[in-house]
């Protein structure tokens, strides 16, 4: 290699895309590419750009930028991976999760190939734990993992394998949303006719988050099992700052090489389960990790054995106990309608100030601003938030992930709020809908009866609220904390709770009953949830999400103008 084939990186300044994108700084180098920070100079915004550079084969012309292949065997299989590179990169810009990046656009350059990328406003939790020199406790984690788990299903859908999960590749933005990043769109590298490069660094990894079929290179073993390896890893070094032991090490002393002292011995299970050097002894996908953290090592267990044999988890009833079954769950379903009317509570009308107000701005972000004064009509708002047994008698189904008939539905999208308002308001004759915003944060505050607290009935977010840190991972049965001023419960933390309003930004300007912006890319919703820190259960935080996004942290709460 020649003396201008030394260089690896762009340099600042570089213009790609027949300039339409400007090199501000290097990020950092994975096995199979560089990523850089760089102005979408049409648009004036920051992006992360992905550039397509294979370690062990690839150089670049510093005088041109160009990108070279060392062999000439290699580059045939340098052709491939960028094909690889191409369709995954389109694959992923169509996936729907908040918790993966955004891919928004690709092209060819320096006779090499990039994808560009939302940059997140955040910080990696590699990043984190070098910036606070500890380790996350259990609680930090568990609030984490479940955005983790949504991010690597979405992927896994579509037989995508992240092949490098480990804390410098989970973002976490300044809304606490976690993303996945460097998702090595060109890893699935074997191509049909079996095409390989012909170097040792065909599967870059990084040590101690491979299992074994990725550092023997057997392609074909690929599977969620290979991510979720890698998640038990990330796990270990989040909750011990110590380097994950390899799968050598599990194998000839797993208590010593696993050793957590001061974890849980649940914790512990589950970091052992997923770092079990056999691929068929770990969790098979997602959903078994799901299963471990709501009921435990044993049922978890019996469910993947279930799963793998085709059988129902479901116990068998005679044709009796289902029929009385039935008859039970109807009745039980048939008075959530009446109760959800008979428990409406009037918001009596009146003038507030809406916003980051003092009790609220040392942890405000900047869209809580400027504070500005509302004057509202009085409404009706629902004491408690929808119930699962309501949202089956209107729609005849579940979607939550967490069930029971007294536990907030969740994992609705905004759009599927408005269906099951329309049948539900075809069914009572009234005219039931999502509280706008600025009704839901009055009505949070406490109305005219307002004692200026930081959440919606206390400073003590505890007594008010199922949040990350007494959560437990998951929802809680509604109204089983205390209620705010109004009598209204869980208007801080359980779930999420869609508002009418498309997310826009405030003005100053006084304003009588307004219903937000005209238009947008995001629907708003108010309150925080069992996955979220304190933080983010205030009474003033306001977030968004798109309209047709189901999660298992977004339910509802309804509003009526007149009973």
């Amino acid at each position: 290699m020649n003396e201008q084939q030394t260089e690896y990186r762009l340099p600042k300044g570089t213009l790609l895309s027949n300039g339409k994108y400007r090199i501000e700084a290097y990020l950092a180098s994975g096995g199979f590419g560089n990523t850089y920070v760089a102005t979408d100079l049409a648009f004036d915004e920051r992006v992360a750009v992905k550039e397509l550079f294979v370690k062990g084969i690839c150089g670049r012309n510093a005088s041109t930028g160009e990108v070279s292949v060392s062999l000439s065997e290699n580059r045939i299989s340098f052709d491939a991976h960028r094909e690889k590179f191409r369709k995954e990169a389109r694959r992923i810009r169509k996936l729907n999760s908040r918790h993966v990046v955004k891919v928004r656009d690709l092209f060819d350059d320096n006779d090499t190939s990039y994808y560009v990328m939302d940059f997140i406003d955040g910080e990696s939790l590699s990043a984190r734990l070098h910036r606070e020199q500890r380790p996350l406790t259990e609680a930090e984690v568990c609030s984490l993992l479940p955005q983790v788990l949504d991010g690597l299903q979405t992927l896994h859908a579509e037989r995508i394998w992240h092949l490098d999960l480990k804390p410098a590749n989970i973002m976490v933005d300044r809304e606490g949303t976690v993303i996945l990043i460097d998702l090595g769109a060109s890893k699935q590298l074997q191509t049909a006719d079996g095409v390989s490069v012909s170097t040792s660094s065909a599967m870059a990894y990084t040590q101690g988050y491979a299992p074994p079929e990725q550092m023997d290179q057997h392609f074909e073993r690929f599977g969620p099992w290979t991510d979720l390896y890698a998640l038990g890893a990330t796990l270990f070094h989040l909750l011990t700052l110590q380097r994950p032991p390899s799968a050598s090490d599990i194998l000839d002393d797993a208590d010593a090489a696993l050793a957590m002292p001061g974890v849980s011995s649940r914790m512990q299970q589950l970091v052992r389960w997923m770092m079990n050097p056999g691929r068929n002894g770990r969790p098979q996908s997602v959903d078994f990790v799901r299963d471990f953290l709501n009921n435990g090592m044993e049922v978890a267990q019996e469910v993947t054995q279930m799963k793998k044999s085709g059988r129902n988890h479901q116990p068998i009833m005679s044709q009796d106990e289902e029929t009385l079954l039935r008859g039970e769950q109807v009745a039980r379903s048939q008075s959530a309608v009446k109760r959800l009317i008979d428990d409406m509570v009037f918001v009596a009308g009146g003038t507030f100030l809406m916003g980051a107000t003092s009790e609220q701005i040392s942890d405000a972000f900047k869209d809580e601003q400027p504070v500005h004064q509302v004057t509202l009509d009085g409404f009706y708002i629902s004491k408690y938030q929808v119930t699962q047994a309501l949202w089956k008698e209107v729609m005849g189904s579940n979607p939550s992930y967490w069930k029971g008939d007294n536990l907030p539905v969740e994992s609705v999208s905004w759009d599927d709020c408005q269906d099951f308002i329309r049948k539900l308001n075809a069914l009572t004759g009234k005219k039931f809908r999502l509280p706008t915003e600025t009704e839901w944060e009055f009505a949070a505050r406490g109305g005219n009866n307002s004692r200026g607290y930081k959440y919606a009935g206390s400073n003590n977010i505890g007594d008010v609220a199922w949040y990350t840190d007494n959560s437990g991972s998951k929802t809680h049965v509604v109204g089983t904390k205390s209620p705010n001023e109004l009598g209204l419960y869980d208007m801080s933390g359980n779930v999420w709770e869609w508002c009418q309003d498309w997310y826009g930004c405030y003005s100053s300007a006084s304003q009588t009953n307004p219903i937000g912006a005209s238009s947008g890319s995001g629907r708003v919703l108010r309150g925080g949830s069992w996955l979220y820190f304190a933080r983010y259960c205030r009474s003033s935080l306001r977030i968004s999400d798109s309209p047709g996004s189901r999660r298992s942290r977004n339910g509802l709460r309804l509003v009526l103008s007149h009973l």
